[in-house]
């Protein structure tokens, strides 16, 4: 219950997307579609892709593609949806799901797998989804995730002029991202020189270096712990005991707290402006003549819905399955009262991974919807906990 075995892939991907975020919305308001293109479906794509599924969720209006380029795609494609039957392929574009759990939580993410090419002729055809989602109102991440370091670099090394001229031409928002996971640092620094000559107007870097990931150092940084070990000492109302609540915490909550403040650097991105980043620099409490806007049951009920459905793929994805009773019905009503009144009831359905607040945010109870507005209010109170903002 206290341990878990490390995963490379899974701390490699999670650096990656809170160093180099795809929601870069903020950006250019007109912008409503990113998308993720992943080269390869090893244990990294696959990492990377499942990392997607449970971060990549914005307001009503946003939306994230998923293309995975691989080999044998539709043997590839069937068998992740046999492992993931959760994942609800078909619910991209529905606004009126209410009633499915799996069709509200994944409604604004698209996963498509295609048929990788095998030739330079193919790969640099016009009609690939990889040259048609650089637009001007798209946001592109292109993720070269070959087990082998050497092959990701020289497919970038095809397709980057490209790339390039495509995102000169649209004026688009377009970074790469290359998987070199070889120990040496300096010939990473000389294929990035190398990346950066051939698009000086492009965003292009490499990730998964084993001294970067690896190291003794890396993986025993509690750094990227400090977040979530807030996030839990604010859902236990006791931010005096952060450290003992979070050293007794499983490794399942540990791992769900971790998703919970990755995330909210997503919300900050999404939230920030609708108050013009107008906050304060030292308490980040937003300034008073915005304060109304960003606290009103509007924006609160909004992204409180966003982290819903972000804490619903993250369980879906663990395996947690909904209740088979209609909400509303007295059955649900009843279960859910239980849940929140017997720790003991609570414990037990968790164990068999069952969750009363696997249903769409309207039909949570009052004190579950609260949770998730609660995470929204304690923004200013997370940021103080992990930003330096003393000068200098």
């Amino acid at each position: 219950n206290k341990t878990n075995i490390f995963n490379i892939y899974e701390n490699t991907v999670r650096r990656l997307l809170l160093y180099h975020p795809i929601d870069r919305f903020y950006q250019n308001p007109c912008t409503k579609h990113a998308t993720a293109v992943i080269i390869g479906f090893g244990k990294l794509g696959k990492q990377l892709t499942l990392s997607l599924l449970r971060q990549g969720h914005y307001s009503r209006d946003k939306y994230l593609h998923v293309i995975v380029y691989c080999s044998h795609a539709g043997a590839t494609e069937a068998q992740f949806l046999k492992e993931y039957p959760q994942f609800s392929k078909s619910a991209y574009g529905k606004t009126d799901c209410n009633s499915d759990v799996f069709a509200y939580t994944w409604s604004n993410i698209q996963l498509q797998f295609e048929e990788i090419p095998v030739s330079d002729v193919n790969w640099l055809d016009d009609r690939n989804s990889l040259f048609r989602s650089i637009r001007p109102d798209t946001i592109l991440n292109l993720y070269a995730c070959s087990e082998d370091g050497i092959h990701s670099a020289t497919q970038l090394n095809m397709l980057l002029p490209k790339i390039a001229y495509l995102k000169d031409e649209y004026k688009a928002d377009v970074q790469v991202f290359c998987y070199y996971n070889f120990p040496d640092k300096r010939e990473e620094a000389i294929i990035e020189a190398h990346f950066n000559a051939l698009a000086p107007h492009t965003f292009v870097t490499c990730f998964g270096n084993y001294i970067d990931e690896c190291s003794a150092s890396c993986i025993q940084d509690m750094s990227l712990d400090a977040l979530p070990k807030l996030i839990n000492a604010a859902y236990h109302k006791n931010y005096d005991d952060a450290d003992s609540l979070w050293k007794e915490e499983s490794e399942k909550n540990k791992q769900s707290n971790r998703q919970a403040a990755d995330h909210l650097w997503s919300k900050i991105r999404l939230v920030w402006p609708k108050i013009d980043w107008k906050f304060d620099a030292k308490t980040f409490e937003p300034h008073p003549e915005v304060s109304d806007i960003i606290f009103s049951d509007q924006y609160l009920e909004e992204y409180g819905e966003i982290e819903h459905r972000r804490w619903c793929a993250d369980l879906l994805l663990q395996g947690f399955a909904p209740y088979d009773y209609p909400y509303g019905s007295p059955d649900y009503r009843r279960t859910a009262q239980k849940w929140d009144d017997d720790k003991s009831f609570r414990s037990q359905q968790q164990a068999q991974k069952k969750h009363i607040s696997l249903a769409p945010y309207v039909h949570l109870t009052k004190n579950n919807q609260q949770k998730d507005i609660d995470q929204i209010r304690e923004i200013p109170v997370f940021l103080r906990g992990v930003v330096d903002s003393s000068p200098g």
